[in-house]
């Protein structure tokens, strides 16, 4: 913990004989002095430079409790505090710069808002990290410095997973550890804000800089690995087509939602949830996503191509409100999700593929997409793929390339091109047991 003591030093005697009183802080055996507003006179003092005036030691008294105050402010964080960053916040406070404050966490949590759920979600997650390594429930901006960040990362390293805390045996929610997947994505986010803040509040131009200093600097996260593969070949989405009709609604829904994600360019769930009615065979959406992060609000333009009409009939919604009627029994996309990813548990059994998830029909719809074209397809087994061009493939998953994102600006997009390559693809499969 650290220190603090005024001191008079003889070799600081000013020429009109007072001397400045100095304060000593020490923080990890290392010490540094500061000037303080405090002058003594040499009738103040004993020969051995000590004060003698009551007046002058109850100041000094009252500026040693206020840094001893300061400190405690910062709560443990202090102890990853060299002395030099401690010494920087001390003498911001005495000055009155840290009169700004900011609630970090409240701050997070209101940005989370304003983004969709799915996304919001993922902050609100890190905000509540951010807490359990605090042990409270604000945290001042000004508290996120080098030393609060490398204590945060030590914690994420050592706390064991929070899958399952809401189990009643608490032995069964502390039996993961968190990868460096969890580690990169809540300091991401946490940066994200961090900075967020540090536009809304600071002004430069004008010399208003109440967030200082950057504490990610120097922080380097090894990048996570890339996520297992969930593409399935080709012949797998064949014997989904051709599955007989499952005895339970829940599992049937699952299997027709797959596909028709599939043959809809890799439409996510929440995007079948929210999804206005179609128009001449064409349906128009923004990926909810990414619409609030793009200039062009992510908007899709799909053709529903003849094979798969029965299948969107099956689920058309008869209010004319919306493309299909899931949302009359699921009222947001998190449990809708829910249902489908536990209904294709069942889906997968089926064709050999354990842990079927929903996604896995947007990443098999571009990779089959991608796959070379074969010559033998007489046989479903030996079905290839579209061989369509990457970037066409791109265009599909409503994706931004980034060497490409300026040009986008300039470009109107030719849909007809998309839905040519979203014809071939469908083409490679017999989609008449639907």
């Amino acid at each position: 913990m650290a220190t603090f003591k005024t001191c008079i030093l003889a070799h600081h005697k000013k020429a009109d004989g007072t001397y400045t009183i100095k304060l000593r802080i020490t923080h990890h055996r290392r010490s540094r002095w500061i000037n303080t507003n405090l002058l003594a006179r040499p009738e103040d003092l004993t020969r051995s430079l000590k004060l003698k005036n009551e007046i002058l030691n109850r100041k000094c008294r009252e500026l040693t409790d206020t840094c001893i105050d300061i400190c405690s402010s910062l709560g443990y964080t202090v102890e990853g505090m060299d002395v030099d960053e401690l010494v920087a916040h001390i003498k911001a406070d005495l000055n009155g710069s840290n009169h700004f404050r900011l609630d970090f966490v409240e701050y997070m949590y209101r940005s989370a808002e304003k983004m969709n759920r799915g996304t919001g979600s993922i902050y609100r997650t890190a905000a509540n990290a951010l807490k359990r390594y605090a042990g409270r429930e604000s945290i001042d901006i000004q508290e996120i410095n080098n030393g609060f960040i490398r204590g945060f990362i030590q914690f994420l390293e050592t706390e064991p997973s929070q899958r399952g805390a809401n189990r009643k045996s608490k032995a069964e929610s502390t039996i993961e550890s968190k990868g460096n997947r969890a580690l990169s994505l809540y300091l991401s986010r946490i940066k994200t804000i961090w900075n967020q803040a540090k536009d809304e509040f600071n002004d430069e131009e004008l010399g208003i800089i109440p967030i200082k200093g950057n504490p990610f600097k120097t922080i380097r996260i090894k990048t996570p690995p890339p996520t297992d593969k969930r593409a399935l070949p080709a012949r797998i989405i064949q014997q989904i087509i051709d599955l007989p009709p499952f005895d339970q609604e829940q599992n049937q829904k699952a299997r027709d939602c797959f596909l028709l994600s599939f043959a809809l360019m890799g439409m996510n769930s929440i995007d079948m949830l929210m999804c206005g009615k179609p128009s001449n065979d064409e349906i128009i959406y923004n990926r909810q996503k990414t619409a609030s992060r793009r200039f062009d609000h992510a908007e899709m333009h799909v053709r529903i191509e003849p094979c798969i009409a029965k299948l969107i009939e099956r689920y058309s919604d008869k209010t004319g409100r919306r493309l299909f009627n899931f949302y009359l029994k699921y009222s947001d996309g998190e449990n809708f999700n829910k249902m489908l990813n536990k209904g294709l548990k069942k889906v997968g059994k089926a064709v050999g593929v354990p842990d079927l998830t929903f996604y896995a029909a947007r990443h098999s719809m571009a990779t089959i997409a991608r796959t070379p074209e074969i010559t033998n397809k007489d046989k479903k087994q030996n079905i290839g793929g579209a061989g369509l061009d990457k970037y066409v493939v791109h265009e599909m998953l409503n994706h931004v390339d980034p060497a490409m994102k300026v040009t986008d600006i300039y470009l109107v997009k030719d849909w007809n091109i998309l839905w040519e390559a979203n014809k071939k693809l469908l083409s490679l499969f017999d989609w008449a047991n639907l």
